[in-house]
């Protein structure tokens, strides 16, 4: 295979290779190395497994924001009146329509009510004919009016109405009319929404039950994501664990507590931000470097007096500015290789993929006491993930068969770019870490050379 161009771009920067737990693995035979290859091809299905689920009711989400949000943005006109006012004939059908459209754009209820009762006026009653005695019959408070503000003729006019038009033109219920003019009279303002605002909740968590289950959240070891610039709140826990486990636990530990697991897992997803899986079994010894020299500072600054913590103080500035650069510096290497995937996906001559070896396999597999004091066999695997089509490449091999030195590595990468790159490649970008004994070397440099001969 010929290939006109090659740029090999090597970044200080661990590498993130997919997850490859349900993938198909599909074994050739490979020639001057005694291994395995494996085609990974994307699973999009996911897996049925036995594992028990629990039903979880639904009070929140973006599915009942949309909705409320429907429900109170939906309004539709009503009936004509009818009445001795010709209140529909008096406004056009499309002035009605404008004012149901502005009406259906205040974003809560809380507005609408607003703009409801601004419409409505209470005066007191001017003049009682009772048809049946005072102490029997049942007396107004109050009469209300009602108006519709519109723009008529290039000009903002005031048109009284009668309640049904009222009604009929916002596209409300005779009730919400009465609740409105309820709150007029017993408080002269708009009413506002107290749904779920109440604190009748006899179900509801007591502060000391829920700082105990933080407290065993927080007892377990975590780590927080190791690269990149922000600070995430993020943190990770053991990859042997779940929230079954955890749960578990909890009432080992505080068997007096009866939580359920619903109720563990709500206060999880809730109050914390947790994944399960370390993202890093390694970490960059220029960051370690840096976070051990601030450690160091901070507590001399402690037993420092105040003219000398100011020199502390730059130090640490000036740590923590070297720490920013090179975290900068090796977020260039997510910019390359995304650029590189997006180039690859659009011409058929241009190709990036980024290798490295994933964890060792030990065979067999067993949990059993006995195998912790026993030697076990090696499994290694080597994954070469194509970004242009998100297929990965997987060689296989136990540790009697070859090792995982620089030309292994090399062995490995010539039979890919032979076997499995597209003739029509022309240039291939490659990314991976800094490990000299594996990939930044002399062999892999001229290896290079030789494939482009």
């Amino acid at each position: 295979m010929k290939i006109g161009f090659f740029a090999l771009t090597i970044i200080s920067k661990k590498l993130r290779i997919p997850s490859v737990s349900r993938s198909l693995f599909l074994l050739v035979s490979v020639s001057k190395v005694l291994c395995g290859v494996v085609q990974i091809m994307q699973d999009e299905t996911k897996e049925s497994t036995n594992c028990q689920s629990t039903k979880k009711r639904k009070k929140f989400g973006r599915l009942h924001e949309v909705r409320k949000k429907l429900r109170l943005q939906s309004h539709e006109m009503g009936p004509d009146c009818k009445c001795r006012k010709k209140c529909f004939e008096t406004l056009k059908e499309e002035v009605r329509k404008e004012i149901l459209r502005h009406f259906n754009l205040l974003l809560t209820e809380d507005e609408q009510n607003l703009y409801l009762c601004g419409l409505i006026s209470l005066v007191p009653v001017a003049t009682r004919r009772p048809r049946q005695p005072e102490e029997s019959a049942k007396l107004r408070d109050a009469t209300f009016f009602y108006i519709i503000r519109a723009k008529i003729n290039d000009r903002i006019e005031e048109v009284s109405v009668c309640r049904t038009a009222f009604m009929s033109i916002h596209g409300i219920t005779k009730s919400k009319v009465e609740h409105l003019v309820r709150s007029l009279k017993m408080t002269g303002i708009a009413p506002k929404n107290k749904r779920g605002k109440h604190n009748t909740r006899p179900r509801k968590l007591s502060p000391e039950v829920l700082n105990i289950i933080h407290d065993h959240i927080k007892s377990f070891p975590n780590r927080s994501s190791h690269y990149g610039l922000r600070d995430s709140l993020k943190i990770y826990l053991s990859e042997d664990l779940n929230m079954k486990k955890m749960h578990k636990l909890f009432e080992e530990v505080h068997p007096q507590v009866k939580i359920s697991y619903e109720t563990y897992r709500t206060v999880l997803e809730r109050d914390f931000n947790i994944s399960f899986g370390y993202p890093r079994t390694d970490t960059c010894s220029t960051c370690d470097q840096f976070m051990a020299k601030k450690r160091v500072l901070l507590a001399e600054k402690l037993n420092k007096r105040d003219n000398e913590t100011k020199k502390i103080e730059r130090l640490i500035e000036k740590i923590e500015l070297e720490n920013t650069v090179h975290k900068s510096q090796a977020e260039q290497f997510y910019i390359r290789k995304k650029a590189s995937k997006l180039e690859s996906k659009k011409s058929k001559e241009i190709e990036a993929i980024c290798f490295d070896f994933s964890k060792n396999l030990p065979a067999p597999n067993l949990s059993t006491n006995d195998v912790y004091y026993k030697r076990q066999l090696s499994i290694y695997a080597f994954n070469i993930h194509i970004l242009g089509n998100s297929q990965s490449v997987f060689y296989v091999y136990p540790e009697f068969v070859g090792k995982k030195g620089s030309d292994d590595v090399a062995s490995l990468i010539h039979h890919f770019v032979y076997n499995f790159l597209d003739e029509k490649v022309k240039s291939l970008y490659l990314f991976c870490d800094s490990c000299t004994g594996q990939n930044k070397n002399f062999t892999i440099f001229v290896s290079c050379i030789i494939w482009l001969t």
